[in-house]
């Protein structure tokens, strides 16, 4: 079967995080992928750059939080020791 294209598009509603589409939907409405997105550009501009900040250095965090409970989570099933876990000596 011969492939046609491939495209790289995403499904918003199932990649965005919540928090992400509670600011998009903030600055550009519910339905913004619905219709035309002649003003999108101009709506996400309008996002303070302190929102875009805070909002980054929540996803920042979030995503370490993960990361780190994730290889925790792995290091303890692989058997490693609490002193590998943690860096510390616990007695």
């Amino acid at each position: 079967m011969p492939v046609g294209h491939v495209t790289n598009g995403v499904h918003m509603p199932s990649w965005d995080s919540p928090e992400a589409d509670d600011l998009w939907t903030k600055a550009c409405g519910k339905e913004r992928w619905l219709g035309t997105t002649e003003t999108m550009e101009q709506d996400i501009r309008r996002i303070s750059d302190a929102d875009l900040w805070r909002f980054r250095l929540d996803a920042s965090n979030t995503f370490v939080e993960f990361t780190r409970e994730r290889l925790s989570r792995q290091l303890t099933a692989s058997g490693a020791s609490l002193v590998r876990l943690t860096g510390q000596n616990i007695y």
